[in-house]
């Protein structure tokens, strides 16, 4: 999502936790960073979550205009792309501060905390949420496939119940990992 602490501007700490390259250069490990250079700017970060946070609240507010005008229950794509678009606004909206927090205090993830909970924590949501959108897409694409190429199988078996398992099955297969 938003994590642009690029590694080529970290700077370790004095530990042995380095290896010498066959070249004669130190091989750090990311396992020891503590600190990002002061020059390091968050300029991306703060664009994708400017831009990530105005889209996902721009979709839901279409959505929820369309819906009112509609007056009847949603469709199992509106109900797959609502989910999609709550999906990736949380996902903004726990991993991104974050980052800015990093920036700020010119610290890594490992040096915010001095330990890998953090790391640990920023990586299983890194995780859960692209792959929960990942599947919700995954999910949009067969239905639509199946509205288009088998529209007597679609409207006999899909229904909106359709959407309210594969949102949970999604959300659980994501948290698995």
């Amino acid at each position: 999502l938003a994590l642009s602490l690029s590694l080529s501007k970290w700077r370790m700490d004095d530990s042995p936790d380095t290896d010498l390259l066959a070249d004669g250069q130190n091989n750090q490990s990311c396992q020891t960073t503590i600190e990002i250079l002061e020059d390091s700017k968050p300029v991306v970060s703060i664009l994708m979550f400017s831009g990530g946070l105005v889209g996902n609240v721009l979709a839901l507010v279409l959505l929820g205009m369309h819906r009112k005008e509609i007056r009847t229950k949603s469709s199992v794509f509106c109900i797959l792309v609502t989910g999609l678009a709550v999906t990736d606004l949380m996902g903004t909206c726990f991993l991104s501060p974050v980052v800015f927090i990093s920036y700020a205090r010119e610290r890594s993830l490992v040096g915010l905390v001095g330990d890998h909970t953090l790391c640990d924590f920023f990586s299983f949501a890194m995780t859960f949420f692209g792959m929960a959108s990942t599947l919700i897409l995954f999910a949009m694409a067969v239905e639509r496939c199946l509205a288009i190429s088998h529209p007597y199988f679609y409207s006999q078996h899909m229904g909106r119940g359709f959407a309210k398992i594969c949102l949970p099955v999604a959300y659980a297969f994501a948290a698995s990992f």
